[in-house]
């Protein structure tokens, strides 16, 4: 989930002149397009002083990104109803269009007059209503801001309580993404912000919720998809081995927009970011940097928004305070100086991933990871299914297979041949793949012991019941083995 601070007492103050303020002019028009690389500001940002402000732009403009992400907060723009002070973003607004810096506007927060329950982070009670102030945003800020993401994290309860519904979400997008066109046609729509998860009693799977988004009429309101992929423990490359990891999740989410016609469509990270009270320094600067370069290797890429430039507290314990790459006396933490090198060397391609793309296979399609490392060699998974290289090898295998290898963590070897693919390991292993019979990984004695004759697996190993021997069936017999003893072999 997100590591943004919310708006809470602090920004009480800042609640209070908005109630009594005047309108004030539309920053100018600035016509460039969007960037690949920026910095999420959080909603601290709206209450921030000038001086910070200036010290926190100035900071964004160093590192060498083109982009801020600005929350546009109901709450402080229509606090009550039909009250409107616009000041708070227009000045985000300002700042970063002095620099030169596009800007990505989350439409965010409800007034408490709005809301389903009595809380800045309750969703709204009306999606009609969101969707009309979405429209006057994106009418006030028509020729400066191109690109609204609605909302952040609506599959989780902590930005949509009472509870993440995404029924109402996609009608929140439908009304928004109508309301958005109307007032500046040429503006990008970007749906989701979901969060990494798992479903829970507050939370729904950021894959589980895209399919009821679209299950309720989502599709054709929204560009682009995005998401949040924290993961404190390893790079977006390594999490392509692991089910359910930030990276998998995307993998799916695509897949799944693909099946349904909008496989064009690409996914932008628009938070990414480690609390270095969690993680040590250098770890969160080598993860960031790591998972920028690899994040330019997957086809579906988009932009990249690290979350955040400063610390709220250096010295507190609470992770939320620590997710900046300066710290609270703006003091560079490692991760800046890494980014500002990689943006200025211009995010070079690593040279392992510039070794599959000389090494292609144009009958998988486009690349939906990172090239990622595996037993003995490496991998990167495409569309139709997966390239790896091990001992200089190269070689294709369809999906199923790549997947039984990424579970194993052995790269396979050899060609994919009569729905047969070995992998590399200490012992022999052998991964069997056919539509009628599945998918099955047979090793060891049972494949030493096999022969053509009986067929392919249909199961996975088992305990037999009657010998406790280690068993596995297969189309005409079963194989029985047991450390010690030789393998015997059940023909039906």
């Amino acid at each position: 989930m997100t590591r943004r601070a919310f708006i809470g007492a602090t920004a009480a103050s800042l609640l209070l002149a908005a109630c009594s303020s005047t309108e004030t002019e539309k920053p100018a028009p600035v016509a460039r397009p969007m960037h690949p690389v920026g910095f999420s500001l959080g909603s601290s940002a709206l209450w921030a002083d000038d001086a910070d402000l200036v010290r926190i732009f100035d900071t964004v403009v160093t590192s060498g990104v083109d982009s801020v992400r600005i929350d546009v907060s109901w709450t402080f723009t229509e606090p009550f109803e039909g009250s409107f002070d616009w000041q708070p973003t227009d000045r985000l607004v300002e700042y970063a269009t002095e620099r030169g810096l596009t800007v990505l506007a989350t439409i965010t927060n409800t007034p408490a007059w709005a809301g389903a329950v009595d809380k800045h982070t309750a969703r709204p009670l009306s999606a009609e209503r969101y969707g009309k102030f979405a429209g006057l945003v994106a009418d006030r800020y028509r020729g400066t801001i191109s690109h609204y993401e609605v909302w952040n994290e609506p599959n989780g309860k902590l930005f949509f309580e009472p509870a993440p519904d995404p029924n109402i979400y996609a009608q929140m997008l439908i009304d928004a993404h109508r309301e958005i066109k109307a007032a500046d046609p040429a503006a990008v729509v970007v749906a989701g912000a979901l969060g990494s998860t798992d479903t829970s009693d507050i939370n729904i799977a950021p894959l589980e919720f895209l399919e009821a988004m679209y299950a309720a009429g989502a599709q054709g309101s929204f560009d682009i998809l995005s998401y949040h992929p924290y993961d404190y423990l390893s790079p977006l490359a390594n999490g392509t081995l692991y089910e359910s990891s930030p990276m998998r999740q995307m993998i799916a989410m695509h897949a799944y927009m693909t099946s349904r016609g909008d496989g064009h469509k690409p996914i932008w990270i628009t938070e990414y970011g480690f609390p270095t009270t969690d993680v040590d320094e250098q770890l969160a600067a080598d993860l960031l940097t790591e998972s920028l370069q690899q994040w330019q290797e997957v086809g579906f890429h988009g932009s990249f928004y690290v979350y955040t430039v400063r610390d709220s507290d250096t010295d507190s314990s609470d992770p939320e305070d620590t997710f900046g790459v300066v710290r609270s006396d703006y003091s560079p933490k490692l991760a800046l100086p890494a980014l500002t090198a990689l943006m200025s060397a211009g995010i070079p391609a690593r040279p392992d991933a510039e070794y599959f793309r000389s090494n292609a296979d144009p009958k998988l399609g486009a690349p939906v990871s990172p090239v990622y490392r595996i037993g003995e060699g490496l991998g990167q998974e495409f569309e139709l299914g997966s390239r790896f290289v091990s001992r200089g090898e190269f070689t294709s295998s369809p999906a199923p297979v790549a997947a039984a290898a990424r579970k194993l963590q052995c790269v396979p070897y050899g060609m994919f041949i009569n729905g047969m693919q070995n992998l590399r390991s200490d012992g022999i292993l052998r991964v069997f793949s056919r539509p009628d019979t599945g998918t099955h990984v047979v090793s060891g004695s049972i494949l030493e012991a096999w022969d053509i004759t009986l067929g392919f697996p249909v199961t996975d190993e088992y305990t037999d019941p009657d010998t406790a021997r280690t068993g596995m069936d297969f189309e005409f017999g079963t194989i029985l083995w047991s450390p010690g003893v030789p393998a015997e072999v059940r023909r039906k």
